[in-house]
């Protein structure tokens, strides 16, 4: 689970991993810092930074970000794209809630895919409309390998989506 260094969601975070971990999937969360603390102040020490360990976490199933305005962060960083990417075209689980659904947009890996993401003021839509992304108005979206939810009202649907698909 891809966390910002601050302001990511912390619901969506904690929800979506304990559905993770009750079906026995293992989670990892990496960052750029050892210690990411959400939007209300919940911090996760971090199992990996992304500088450190880009190689191995090639070896997962699946990458999930989290929202949260913080992690418009990674926006323009071609660590977290090159990996999303590597993801993405080796067929693996590609995930983001919230914000995090932007950069999947302005990376390139919604081109064609149906998707949502938080859209309180209707500019992800809009976003959309101006790219090659199809916006739905639902709180999760799976399209192939790419999975997309609008914010922590979905976290419990998006990690039941991303568990169907990992198992």
């Amino acid at each position: 689970m891809v966390l910002a260094q601050r302001d990511f969601r912390d619901s969506e975070y904690i929800v979506t991993k304990a559905f993770f971990e009750k079906h026995d999937i293992d989670v990892k969360s990496v960052s750029f810092h050892d210690i990411s603390t959400g939007r209300f102040g919940y911090e996760v020490k971090n199992d990996f930074n992304f500088e450190k360990y880009s190689d191995e976490l090639k070896e997962f199933d699946g990458i999930c970000f989290v929202g949260g305005i913080g992690s418009l962060d990674f926006m323009d960083n071609s660590l977290t794209e090159d990996l999303v990417n590597y993801y993405f075209e080796n067929n693996k689980v590609v995930s983001a809630i919230c914000a995090a659904t932007r950069l999947f947009l302005h990376w390139g890996i919604l081109d064609g895919k149906t998707c949502t993401g938080s859209n309180y003021d209707g500019s992800f839509s809009k976003l959309c409309n101006d790219s090659k992304a199809t916006y739905l108005n639902k709180s999760c979206v799976v399209d192939g390998n790419v999975i997309t939810a609008e914010g922590p009202r979905s976290s419990e649907e998006f990690a039941l989506d991303i568990i169907k698909l990992l198992q």
